[in-house]
């Protein structure tokens, strides 16, 4: 519509074919400038491109300010880097504050592509950027939209359809090497953490048994010492406490002390047999006590080794199921830049057909022109004659 009317491109009340600004369209390329962009209560920006507002400010930004000093922002920027590389410092920038970083779409661009791949540039056919120039706004949209800007707009989705699986590809391959950091990290930490656990179990074990061992042992002797203590007080209970008198009045002295006696070492001796089968029970039981916590121990060191191992496993297994599908999603941007590639082969072809469509109609309209120019000769003539 503005290029129809006086000063124009086109007269007044033009309604023919658009064969001279069929190139300009409203859209030709994937930009910040054409995708929207985050909504204002997640993400704004100020004239430089810096956030300036929203949830994500709230959440990181306001940190780095130190508003939250145990936020992100506090873990140590390397750490950041190799696992959440959008929140860290590179060359002074943090990408989640920066409008051309994290939120930039320019996977398309043939000169600064947001992912760099190898051969992008020669593989990507010729986009809707390089068949058409961008319209001025004061042109307004179209009246009448023609094949060829139908077929742009196409162009336009297709290449959207490429954006996407370069960025799919982007955020696997992302995700591999910062899960296979993460396992690295893991296996590290379990190392540490399983060679702590069995020194200090190994401490434990040896420090227990040690005191304990030791405490039942001296519990035994003791109770072996008492039941030794009576029997040497039975010896002594068979020495006589009245020594002979000679002469007439002979005395026997204390003649029942040695029956006496007799009976107390019986008794001290069945006492004896007693304690030490108690003393040796009790070691048995210690040593029972002993070894099955010493065994305990083992088995939970096993156990723990066993889970760290099957963790490890899992942890590969995983790791390999992301890299299975790395060939994948670039097969898929393989098969989206084909596609790309039959519409602009397309829109060259309608193009051509179109520029065939011109000189039929040109030649048509010197001949046209040409018949008409002899029958006028033929006319005049006869009119003459």
């Amino acid at each position: 519509a503005g290029t129809i009317g006086p000063g124009r491109i086109y007269p007044a009340g033009y309604n023919g074919p658009d064969l001279l600004l069929f190139q300009y369209v409203d859209v030709r390329e994937i930009t910040a400038r054409t995708v929207p962009g985050p909504s204002t209560s997640f993400a704004t920006f100020n004239t430089n491109g810096v956030l300036s507002g929203g949830d994500i400010n709230q959440a990181f930004a306001n940190a780095a300010g130190g508003a939250i000093s145990s936020g992100v922002i506090s873990i140590d920027n390397g750490v950041r880097t190799l696992f959440a590389s959008t929140f860290a410092t590179n060359a002074g920038v943090v990408p989640v504050n920066a409008r051309d970083g994290w939120y930039a779409v320019n996977y398309t661009d043939l000169l600064s592509p947001k992912v760099p791949l190898d051969n992008l540039t020669q593989l990507l056919p010729v986009t809707a950027a390089g068949y058409t120039f961008q319209a001025p706004p004061e042109w307004e949209s179209r009246l009448a939209v023609g094949e060829l800007q139908t077929l742009i707009n196409k162009m336009i989705q297709q290449e959207a359809e490429v954006a996407i699986a370069i960025g799919a590809w982007d955020a696997l391959t992302g995700e591999i090497v910062r899960t296979l950091r993460l396992a690295n990290a893991n296996l590290a930490t379990s190392d540490t953490i399983r060679n702590r656990n069995e020194r200090f179990i190994l401490v434990k074990t040896i420090a227990h048994t040690a005191i304990t061992g030791l405490a039942g042992l001296v519990e035994v002797y003791s109770a072996a010492q008492d039941t030794v203590t009576s029997a040497f007080g039975a010896g002594a209970g068979s020495i006589p406490k009245n020594l002979p008198t000679g002469g007439l009045a002979i005395s026997p002295g204390d003649a029942l002390a040695p029956a006496a006696a007799a009976f107390s070492l019986a008794g001290a001796t069945v006492s004896s047999g007693i304690g030490w089968f108690e003393a040796l029970t009790r070691v048995l039981k210690l040593v029972e006590e002993l070894g099955l916590q010493i065994y305990e121990d083992t088995v939970m060191l096993d156990n723990d080794r066993d889970e760290r191992t099957l963790a490890k496993k899992e942890l590969l297994k995983g790791l390999e199921d992301l890299v299975g599908d790395e060939p994948i999603k670039r097969i898929a941007i393989f098969k989206e830049i084909e596609a790309l590639r039959e519409l602009s082969d397309q829109y060259r072809a309608m193009v051509d057909e179109g520029t065939r469509l011109i000189d039929e109609r040109a030649a048509y309209n010197k001949r046209v022109a040409a018949q008409t120019q002899r029958n006028r000769y033929q006319d005049m003539t006869f009119r003459v004659s």
